[in-house]
């Protein structure tokens, strides 16, 4: 299943697409650093593929093969709320307190809201090590015995 919205991308891969996947991510593994082309089944043409395409199709391949959702986003696209939410796994009421607290810019279109994919990419990094620091402080209490 894949959802397009401008300068957005996400599939969620079948089971089938999973295994495909798989192949495709061995054949690029053993490629090592030979030219990576593809080539159209049924004609004769081949279009080399730059470096930098054959490691995101590497990382993408490695994550559809382990069954996982891959979302490809262009640099200074933007979300909805309900899409940042998703991507983040949280609710959307979340990222509008978040929004509204400051903590989260956005931008308004009308009545609706617009957060750049790079500042909700800034955002879950600063809610990741906040979660680390937190685990960190429990696991020090626990540790210490200080009942928490």
């Amino acid at each position: 299943m894949a959802s397009l919205a401008p300068s957005h991308l996400t599939v969620k891969p079948s089971a089938k697409a999973a295994i495909i996947a798989k192949a495709y991510r061995s054949a690029l593994r053993n490629l090592g650093r030979g030219q990576v082309k593809l080539h159209a089944s049924g004609t004769k043409a081949e279009i080399p593929l730059p470096i930098e395409v054959a490691k995101v199709l590497g990382s993408m391949l490695t994550a559809l093969g382990d069954g996982r959702s891959v979302s490809i986003s262009a640099e200074g696209g933007e979300l909805t709320s309900v899409e940042a939410a998703k991507r983040l796994g949280v609710s959307r009421p979340f990222i509008i307190a978040q929004i509204e607290a400051g903590r989260l810019p956005c931008r308004m279109v009308g009545s609706h809201r617009r957060i750049k994919i790079d500042d909700l990419e800034a955002f879950r990094i600063r809610m990741e090590r906040s979660d680390k620091a937190m685990q960190e402080l429990a696991d020090q209490a626990q540790q210490l015995r200080m009942g928490y």
